[in-house]
């Protein structure tokens, strides 16, 4: 009877191992499912434009975006020009949305992300599990959390050239009802997407 439990405990301490062993790979699988790469990147080298900083202009950013494919978006980097007078209390948000026509969309789950940006140059916004399709028009905007303009406190962004890496424009929306105010066409927003 002893040998019985002996082999019983020593069978049990294996196939406990044996399953800890298969959660960790397991594990491993779903993240190797998707890594978060550098997918399409509009140099920030011509222009730039602020942010929040106009009477309705609360949203600046690429409009009409069709990915071409089917992807999710992990991350988008933006480059920050200029810093305007006290940023630190404010939140600013990466938006990505289904556009209907020039309007923006509501964004759909993973689809915001949001920090504060503290200085100048490449600013990550990360977390996004954003899933966008082929033959739909997006969205990629920055704004405020808060989505309001203030004309002392804000930031400008740089813009591309216009040099084939992003379908659609740069566009800046109204705050208050996610209209369209100006398209800066052939302008486009500068910034790095990645995705899974």
């Amino acid at each position: 009877m002893k040998k019985l439990i002996a082999i019983l405990i020593l069978c049990l301490s294996f196939y406990s191992a044996e399953a800890r062993n298969l959660m960790v790979v397991g594990g491993g699988g779903a993240v190797a499912g998707g890594s978060c790469t550098s997918w399409i990147s509009a140099p920030s080298i011509a222009d730039y434009w602020d942010v929040a900083a106009s009477t309705g202009g609360g949203y600046i950013g690429q409009g009409g975006f069709d990915p071409g494919t089917n992807k999710t978006i992990c991350q988008v980097d933006i480059n920050v020009k200029t810093i305007s007078g006290n940023i630190s209390a404010i939140d600013w948000q990466i938006e990505i949305s289904a556009m209907s026509g020039t309007t923006l969309g509501v964004p759909g789950a993973g689809c915001t992300s949001a920090k504060k940006i503290t200085a100048t140059g490449t600013n990550s916004f990360t977390g996004l599990t954003c899933a966008v399709t082929s033959g739909t028009s997006y969205g990629i905007v920055i704004t405020r959390s808060d989505h309001l303009f203030d004309a002392i406190n804000n930031i400008t962004v740089y813009t591309n050239n216009a040099d084939g890496s992003l379908s659609g424009t740069m566009r800046q929306w109204y705050n208050d009802d996610a209209t369209q105010k100006t398209d800066y066409s052939p302008a486009d927003f500068g910034v790095v997407i990645y995705a899974q």
